[in-house]
């Protein structure tokens, strides 16, 4: 119905774009992982690769493009009985203040006949009859996602090999938010560390050098488990140890648990830290890899932000267990998110001091940590003290609005630290045209009062745990 009703507005000519600020890696992340469970369930690999070079802090409209991502990715799934489905984005062009990206969708599919490829992008068309009979669909998708890539000034189309699999591509332009200050310290951490992967699937193994490398490791990597035992065996005799070792779970020679067995069983390797990648782990298997010895165990595919904690938290496993081997702690996602929670810093501006204390203790009670202040002049204050990571703003408040504050924290002279900061609004106000204010000030996003638990958790995730 929504394929219909987009596909309406887009020939009434009355389909609006948005122009936004938006975190390009949190878009896909959360494509990704929308469609992770249809995957698995079809036993596929679903992997994606974001170049280390392209820039994710970008302005355009994040849901035309996630609309885009989600019916190619949803049809290369659908269409794949066995083997994977991998995105990749790579980086076209780029100017100070613009860039054009290409995004490349692969799979290991049926593919598609060269005489019916013509046909794909019209509306209502799928190969065959006997496709829409087998899959289903409304036959729109790829006629919106042309129409849609179109309207933002990019261009779409596909390569296929009937039997062999498909590549759906397309480019898109997008204008670049101001360059944020980043922080070094954590990759000085990490940089020169040597890392083995071992993984069956050539995928997962490209991405995972590719990102380690932008990192400042130096990767190594082999298909089965029998080569990376003896690469450790090598690298322990020649004094040149890898630090860690990435496992796939799955692996026809090997599997991950025997591998991670042998290695702790080899007095050689014993101290060997490993981390385990499973593209969706059955009920136990996180317990057995603890009780192997892995340090963490994560689920395909593997967020960035998340690969460097990982990393850092692997390195630094003495901070996070006792000498107690059953003291143990196994860095999973939940480990990872729990870990962001507590480092983030999160400023609330609201001048009802019941609201105040709400909000506080919802926050303090999923594990934020938050600080209250009672007005725009007050936030202002703080952020040019605090590196806070977000910030939740009221709208109407004494002394100075939100929308005023909003506008001084985007000016580069207000004196804030990060001007860049995440700022969403609060308001009790649901009138038509609330939420291009908040935006039209510099806001990213807009939540009403009363405050829905769901609603402020899902904005925090959004935009501050990265």
């Amino acid at each position: 119905i929504n394929d219909i009703l987009d596909f309406s507005k887009i020939e009434a000519g009355k389909l609006e774009i948005e122009t936004i600020d938006f975190d390009l890696q949190v878009t896909i992340e959360e494509v990704t992982d929308m469609l992770a469970v249809k995957a698995l369930e079809k036993n596929l690999e679903l992997n994606c690769l974001i170049d280390p070079q392209a820039p994710v802090l970008l302005r355009g409209d994040p849901g035309r493009l996630r609309q885009i991502l989600v019916n190619l990715l949803n049809n290369a799934v659908k269409f794949t009985a066995q083997g994977e489905v991998v995105l990749e984005l790579s980086l076209e062009q780029e100017t100070d203040t613009h860039v054009t990206l290409r995004f490349e969708v692969r799979d290991t599919g049926i593919g598609i006949p060269g005489e019916r490829m013509q046909r794909l992008f019209e509306s209502f068309s799928q190969v065959d009859v006997s496709m829409t009979r087998r899959f289903g669909g409304s036959g729109l998708g790829l006629a919106i996602s042309k129409q849609l890539a179109e309207i933002m000034n990019g261009t779409i189309g596909v390569k296929s090999v009937e039997g062999k699999g498909s590549v759906f591509w397309f480019s898109l332009p997008f204008s670049k938010q101001p360059a944020p200050k980043t922080e070094l310290h954590q990759l000085a951490d990490i940089r020169g560390i040597r890392v083995l992967i071992v993984d069956y699937h050539r995928s997962n193994r490209k991405i995972l050098s590719t990102y380690l490398a932008a990192m400042g490791c130096l990767p190594s990597e082999t298909a089965n488990s029998r080569e990376g035992l003896k690469l450790l065996l090598q690298a322990a005799e020649e004094q040149k140890r890898f630090d860690i070792v990435f496992v796939d779970q799955m692996m026809p020679d090997m599997d991950g648990e025997a591998l991670g067995r042998t290695v702790k069983d080899t007095p050689l390797l014993k101290e060997t830290r490993m981390i385990m990648l499973t593209s969706g782990g059955m009920r136990g298997d996180a317990k057995r890899a603890k009780e192997i010895g892995f340090s963490a165990y994560l689920t395909k595919p593997i967020r960035r932000s998340n690969l460097l904690d990982c990393l850092l938290m692997t390195l630094n496993e003495t901070t996070l267990q006792g000498l107690d081997s059953q003291k143990q702690v196994l860095i999973t996602q939940h480990t990872l998110s729990e870990m962001k929670k507590r480092a983030l810093r999160i400023l609330l501006a609201e001048d009802n001091l019941i609201n105040q204390k709400l909000a506080l203790r919802l926050m303090e009670k999923h594990g934020y940590c938050a600080e209250a202040v009672a007005n725009g002049r007050e936030a202002v204050e703080a952020l040019r003290k605090t590196p806070y990571h977000l910030v939740l703003m009221d709208v109407q408040m004494p002394e100075m609005d939100g929308l005023e504050a909003s506008r001084l924290i985007r000016d580069p002279a207000s004196g804030v630290l990060n001007p860049q900061i995440p700022i969403v609004a609060m308001t009790a106000l649901a009138m038509k045209g609330d939420r291009e204010l908040c935006l039209a000030a510099g806001m990213n996003d807009y939540i009403t009062k009363p405050i829905k638990p769901d609603e402020l958790f899902g904005a925090v995730e959004k935009y501050a745990i990265k």
